[in-house]
């Protein structure tokens, strides 16, 4: 059967026919655009322009041949359905046989053109076209309504619901054409009420497409948004162990700094995302390390006047390596690197800073930096106890730490204990 009766005297049908094109132009350019990109919307970009000529043919049938008004727009129809059906089939990766979706659609083909010219019959004609639609859509319903993914659940739900009314109506009215005791009359007026719910669903259906290309264009940002990220830590992890290995310093560092970090952070009151991001930029304090020649970098002995210059001259080195990114996790390690050696009383470096003016992101890495160097072997020193570690940080609180993170620090001991713990120091 036509998709859409005949009905040349029905302005709404006219309306919708129009309605239903412009969504699938709409839809056309976004399938378009979205086709390289992911598996589905090339076949609902063939199946939606199928149905864009096969419309007009049904509008203007009474005008036509029967070949051009019924025939042809029947087999349009069928193909069309079959290329939207394995669009979704695709897209959604629905375990349902290639070849049975085809042999299903073959034999409508068949019965179109039995029903039409070898022994015509209208109504078995309607019928066995919109039953053959109808099981092309059934299949799907199922797995559409059982999809999991949060973005895509709402549309590919919505889908699912269109492709059920559509199948029920398709059958319900190829049913009606064959039932002997229904006046043409009432049938005519049946076929109206069918007709607006068959083209309202192709509409909703169209539309549902267009939002699960749109989810899943969202979805595919996102992860490759994610990966960038993921690379950009591998890298910058893999600089750091550079640096690391360069200075000698001992294994883990950079780890624990961040966890004694991310502990910190979220003591002061921070967002877990916040922290998240501080325990991420931390292990780039020392980032300017990596321009400090070997020589003084490695030093056993007591650094000269000069050599301490250019060592403290990392933190000025890592700021302008950071700084050039805009990113929110660089741009917090710029100024982690720039200030992590500033103190609370204004005696640090390199800018002399006082209290509040250095960030609180350079503030409690300063703390952590400074509690892992003294309580883990260096070169230039064995490991102090960790009881004469902590003496000396409540010792300086208010002149090199700020006193409120050292209070927080310490009712956060328990914690930090198991972080150094767990990622125990070994010489390197």
């Amino acid at each position: 059967m036509p998709l859409l009766l005949p009905l040349t005297t029905n302005s709404f049908f006219l309306f919708l026919s129009l309605a239903d094109f412009l969504l699938i132009t709409v839809a056309g350019v976004t399938f378009w655009q979205a086709r390289l990109k992911l598996q589905g919307p090339g076949h609902w970009l063939v199946g939606y322009g199928l149905l864009a000529g096969v419309f007009p043919l049904y509008f203007f049938s009474p005008q036509l041949p029967l070949f051009w008004g019924a025939t042809f727009p029947n087999a349009l129809e069928l193909v069309a359905t079959l290329e939207i059906v394995r669009g979704t089939k695709t897209f959604h990766q629905v375990q349902l046989k290639r070849w049975f979706l085809s042999g299903i659609t073959v034999v409508g083909l068949l019965l179109d053109l039995q029903y039409s010219f070898i022994t015509p019959n209208e109504s078995y004609r309607i019928f066995f076209v919109d039953l053959t639609v109808a099981l092309l859509m059934i299949p799907l319903v199922k797995a559409l309504m059982s999809v999991r993914q949060p973005q895509e659940r709402i549309p590919t739900r919505f889908s699912g619901l269109a492709y059920m009314i559509l199948a029920f109506f398709l059958l319900l009215r190829g049913i009606l054409t064959l039932v002997p005791f229904v006046s043409s009359s009432l049938k005519e007026q049946f076929s109206i009420v069918i007709l607006l719910a068959l083209v309202l669903a192709f509409l909703a259906l169209a539309f549902s497409h267009l939002q699960m290309v749109h989810a899943r264009l969202l979805n595919q940002l996102h992860f490759l948004n994610m990966e960038l990220q993921r690379s950009q830590e591998e890298v910058l992890h893999t600089l750091l162990e550079l640096v690391e290995s360069r200075s000698h310093e001992t294994a883990f560092h950079v780890t624990r700094v961040a966890e004694y970090a991310r502990c910190l952070g979220l003591a002061t009151g921070m967002s877990p995302q916040q922290a998240e991001l501080l325990a991420l930029a931390a292990p780039l304090h020392d980032i300017g390390k990596i321009a400090i020649p070997d020589v003084i970098l490695n030093k056993t002995d007591l650094l000269t006047a000069e050599e301490r210059r250019i060592i403290q001259s990392h933190t000025s080195i890592g700021n302008k390596i950071l700084s050039t990114s805009q990113t929110p996790l660089l741009k917090l390690a710029s100024s982690i690197a720039w200030e992590h050696h500033e103190r609370w009383d204004g005696t640090g470096y390199p800018q002399k800073k006082v209290g509040t003016q250095i960030s609180l992101g350079g503030r409690i890495v300063g703390l952590c930096d400074v509690f892992d160097a003294l309580a883990t072997t260096r070169p230039y020193k064995p490991a102090w106890p960790v009881d004469q570690v902590l003496e000396y940080i409540q010792t300086h609180s208010g002149t090199h730490f700020d006193p409120q993170l050292v209070k927080l620090f310490f009712a956060n001991l328990e914690k930090i204990n198991v972080i150094s713990l767990k990622y125990q120091a070994s010489p390197g």
